[in-house]
């Protein structure tokens, strides 16, 4: 085989990891807890495994990951997404909400206490 198709064969295996890779890195913290963290937006997602279903948190990654978060969380477990908590509003923990809720996972909104001073 020559340099030069060698070269090309090393760079294809090379290149065609790097672009295939995934944009989500899973991180195990125990079977029913998980981290998600977005290699191109620096942000984390939780994905909490329960009897019922999963619990998606701060489902952020906006439309061009939201189906690779799909298919990772799907690749974790088999149950639906039942529930989404947002740790707040901002757009960069609640970009993914719409996706999942047309899945049919719910939204938990916030709960005020009386006073407004905080918000769980």
């Amino acid at each position: 085989m020559t340099k030069f198709k060698c070269i090309q064969l090393i760079s294809l295996v090379f290149f065609s990891s790097t672009v295939f890779s995934s944009n989500i890195h899973v991180e195990k913290i125990s079977d029913q807890v998980h981290i998600l963290s977005g290699k191109e937006y620096g942000t984390n997602i939780g994905l909490i495994t329960t009897e019922n279903g999963l619990t998606l948190i701060d489902p952020m990654p906006g439309g061009g990951h939201l189906l690779e978060l799909d298919n990772i969380v799907k690749s974790i477990s088999d149950k639906s997404i039942i529930y989404i908590l947002n740790t707040h509003t901002h757009s960069d923990h609640t970009g993914g909400n719409e996706f999942f809720i047309e899945q049919g996972a719910k939204l938990v909104e916030s709960i005020t206490t009386s006073d407004d001073s905080c918000s769980y």
